[in-house]
């Protein structure tokens, strides 16, 4: 889906962001959770930044040559760097409108590695390469068109490994005249220091739970409520999840039964099941449930799956805090590998598991 326009909770960060133009840092990194449209506030900057008649508040003017150069994916002063994954995702920056929806900043699965003439294709990369930063070099050598500004925009930021990072810092600490880079990630600690110093902060809010839901009632998706309680409020993961939600649905439900009545033998039957499921996501499904249980244990509430609240209260009975607090730091430091598992079955009978120890039912 093409957003081409703020969505409405994001007239308050424009609001926010364009008191400070007149005085334009040359780095940002805009931050915040996944799946509330920070790629998509991201780019409707970058080109109210490079239009040539913006209006009176700012905004691009959408019928300019700049506009049209973005839209069509040849402005000469406007690059997006993200991984090969989401490039293939967006179909490769044909057009503006082919990246500019929901699936930016929802989960990306690339697939198996395809074949041609019997020579199998590597899978493509979810990392952002060290070539990519590299090939900027060549275009910041050269002056910006008509004397005008140039975007950068590197997305999602923690996907950089060290090397690309440091990279894109000596950059950072010459900048080039008139350059903005915008770096956007959903994880501000998975930066390195270095970079985060040479750049201006900025928070992006989840919207109200009202404007979140009347905006989904509105895009046509059906049981707004439960998926929006179940991707912490973010919107946009709310719509992919719905466009998804026929694949996801006996996958989830079928680790819910497991969470809910944790046995040895169960925990390898599901993880067979899940093996197919992409692991970023059952990592979040497991952690939103264990959020769920100890938020009921400790404070009587559940965020994220009320139709679960019978299990989940049963559980929480005879939590045991500790432990489940250990797993829930366990699963965040799996989270971090979910993109290099080398056996996705494994994978998830390890996290299944952990979680049966963690309630002591082993």
């Amino acid at each position: 889906m093409v957003f081409t326009d703020l969505l409405p909770w994001q007239e308050s960060w424009w609001n926010e962001f364009r008191k400070d133009t007149r005085h334009l840092p040359h780095a940002l990194v805009f931050y915040g959770p996944r799946g509330i449209g920070k790629v998509e506030f991201a780019r409707y900057v970058g080109r109210a930044l490079l239009c040539q008649n913006p209006n009176d508040l700012g905004r691009p003017c959408g019928v300019c040559a700049a506009c049209g150069w973005i839209k069509a994916g040849n402005h000469p002063d406007y690059r997006l760097i993200r991984p090969e994954a989401i490039e293939l995702a967006e179909g490769v920056e044909s057009s503006e409108s082919d990246g500019d929806g929901a699936t930016l900043e929802a989960p990306v699965e690339p697939g198996a590695a395809e074949s041609e003439g019997g020579k199998s294709k590597r899978a493509p990369s979810k990392e952002i390469r060290i070539q990519q930063i590299r090939q900027l070099a060549d275009m910041l050598a050269l002056g910006t068109h008509r004397g005008g500004r140039r975007v950068i925009l590197i997305y999602p930021a923690d996907a950089m490994n060290v090397f690309t990072a440091n990279a894109l810092l000596k950059m950072l600490e010459e900048p080039p005249e008139s350059t903005v880079f915008i770096l956007i990630t959903d994880a501000l600690d998975r930066l390195l220091p270095t970079i985060l110093s040479r750049c201006q902060k900025v928070a992006l809010a989840p919207p109200r739970p009202d404007v979140a839901l009347a905006w989904l009632t509105g895009q046509g998706v059906a049981d707004a409520l439960r998926l929006l309680a179940e991707e912490g409020g973010a919107p946009l993961a709310a719509l992919f999840a719905a466009q998804e939600d026929e694949v996801r649905r006996p996958q989830r439900e079928a680790l819910f039964g497991v969470l809910a009545k944790p046995e040895f033998a169960s925990c390898l039957a599901v993880a067979e099941r899940l093996s197919k499921c992409e692991s970023a996501l059952v990592v979040g499904w497991i952690q939103r449930w264990v959020y769920d249980c100890l938020g009921y244990r400790l404070a009587g509430r559940i965020r994220y799956y009320p139709s679960q609240k019978s299990a989940i209260a049963t559980l929480a009975g005879s939590l045991d805090v500790t432990r489940a607090l250990a797993y829930a730091r366990t699963l965040v430091a799996e989270n971090r590998l979910v993109d290099h598992p080398l056996n996705a079955r494994l994978f998830v009978e390890n996290l299944l598991l952990g979680y049966c120890l963690a309630l002591q039912k082993i």
